[in-house]
């Protein structure tokens, strides 16, 4: 009996070292589990260069003990780089974690291309190339003439120096994997025949001038042009054309050393046309001005405020008919639109242009002689030709905004009687002055009820006392009406000032 109790006891004893047993696996496993979890928050990074020697190395910067493995299969290289011989897709473990992938391919690459070059042009060839190489990644192309691309199948123009020779450029392209092997092309030849050289010096002086090669003498009277040809492919150039651009006969001739021509006071074209021994024509423009610097400066008919939208008409100042033809007038108002270019010659009603403002100038400033007007517009004049230029300035330009009447109200439509609404003005109508801009006159008036049907409690309506003269009223309003009723709320606005062209605006909504 006592045998058989030891032996129960002993039983349950074992039973519960079981259980406790089990609950220590089962909670070391959860704590392995949120251990494991919070291990592989951290991401693991793995990247790709190339080295010399078209070398492919596998890098990571991440610290302790991991695996290097290709198709999922440990390599048994643990080192923080890494260098893959054969094709396939590599990745580094750790703790359960794994890192980016990345999949080389180590099949050899191959470099060709086309192209559409005739190899028959005069000075330039746009060409298109067209990448026939295989396996490649990545692309570097070098045109011969120091310019390169890495585009696939890029377009590039070709330009040929000055000459009578055709001019050659050896274009090879260089191909790289993604397992960082190159290969190199066979070179192909472009080829662009040279133009001949078109440069000239004399008795004159050279500029640039509105963006064109000007040659020009500074004289009030018809000047003559000495002109030396100083080409750098005279000896060689074949023929020559000069068209002067005066309606005189042209000149044409195998050689050109020296020529004398004279021109009229005013600005002409003259054109030069030179064929090279290799058939290729080149061909350049100069602008041929004689002339005085320019005098002058903008006037304006009237000086007025007005109101956005207005329009005011100004015109070039007398002293602008002396100028000689080839003067340029540049005209730049401040309110961000366009510059207006007028070129002489000029008929009189040329030298006079309408100006709209379609916007208030407040926020503007413009100076003038030194001095910062605010809130206003100007323009500034400058008179130019190759001989020189001139300058000048409109301003005190006031533009005030055209009234837009406009309010609010703190309740519905439709109110008790004894209850107060407030009104409040939104409208709009800046007069712009020097000292700052103001935000004009406005008035309130309630329609279709007499001064018992309600109380001011407070603020004020205004008056309009006449045309030229009104009380601004204030804003918030608040009033409450005594009587029941349908009643209009009115709003009159308009600018500080009884602007021409600006007139009034106003508004109305119902409350009962």
């Amino acid at each position: 009996m006592n045998n058989k109790r030891l032996s129960l006891l002993l039983a349950i004893f074992l039973l519960l070292v079981g259980v406790a047993f089990a609950e220590k696996l089962r909670v070391d496993s959860k704590l392995a589990v949120v251990t494991k979890s919070i291990r592989n928050t951290r991401a693991l990074v793995i990247a790709k260069r190339c080295l010399t020697g078209n070398v492919v190395e596998l890098y990571t910067s991440e610290a302790g003990s991991y695996e290097w493995q290709k198709d999922g299969i440990n390599t048994g290289v643990s080192a923080d780089t890494f260098t893959p011989t054969v094709s396939g897709t590599y990745r580094i473990v750790k703790d359960g974690g794994i890192s980016n992938e990345i999949t080389l391919d180590f099949n050899v690459p191959t470099a060709s291309f086309t192209h559409n070059a005739t190899n028959n042009a005069c000075g330039t060839e746009m060409v298109t190339f067209a990448n026939t190489s295989t396996n490649g990644e990545s692309y570097l192309w070098e045109f011969g003439d120091g310019q390169t691309s890495t585009e696939q199948n890029p377009t590039h123009t070709f330009k040929a120096d000055f000459g009578n020779i055709t001019q050659e450029f050896k274009v090879k392209l260089t191909v790289t994997n993604n397992a960082c092997q190159r290969v190199t092309s066979n070179e192909q030849t472009i080829s662009v025949k040279q133009l001949p050289d078109i440069s000239i010096s004399g008795n004159f002086q050279s500029t640039v001038f509105d963006g064109k090669n000007t040659i020009y003498i500074c004289s009030d009277t018809d000047s003559e042009f000495e002109i030396d040809n100083v080409s750098t492919t005279k000896t060689t150039n074949a023929s020559y054309r000069i068209i002067w651009g005066d309606g005189t006969p042209h000149y044409v001739s195998n050689t050109f050393t020296s020529i004398k021509h004279t021109y009229p006071v005013g600005i002409k074209t003259m054109r030069i046309i030179t064929t090279g021994q290799n058939g290729c024509v080149n061909q350049e423009d100069f602008t041929v001005f004689v002339g005085q610097r320019p005098a002058g400066n903008l006037d304006r008919d009237q000086y007025t405020d007005i109101c956005s939208g207005g329009r005011l008409t100004f015109k070039l100042s007398e002293e602008t008919k002396k100028n000689p033809p080839g003067t340029i007038y540049r005209i730049k108002f401040n309110d961000n639109t366009p510059e207006i270019k007028l070129v002489e010659p000029l008929t009189d009603s040329q030298r006079t242009f309408d100006k709209t403002f379609d916007e208030s100038s407040c926020g503007f400033n413009f100076n003038i002689g030194g001095q910062n007007i605010n809130n206003s517009f100007g323009a500034t004049f400058i008179a130019e030709n190759p001989c020189n230029s001139s300058t000048g300035a409109i301003g005190n330009i006031f533009v005030n905004d055209k009234p837009k009447a406009g309010f609010s109200k703190n309740k519905s439509s439709i109110i008790c009687e004894e209850e107060t609404i407030t009104f409040t003005n939104t409208g709009t109508a800046k007069t712009a002055k020097p000292t700052g801009c103001t935000s004009g006159k406005f008035v309130w008036s309630i329609e279709s009820a007499n001064t018992s049907d309600y109380t001011i409690l407070s603020g004020s309506t205004g008056e309009v006392v006449s045309a030229n003269s009104w009380i601004t009223g204030t804003s918030p309003l608040s009033i409450k009406f005594n009587k029941a009723g349908k009643y209009k709320v009115k709003i009159r606005i308009r600018g500080e000032a009884n602007i021409v062209g600006c007139g009034e605006d106003s508004t109305r909504k119902k409350s009962a």
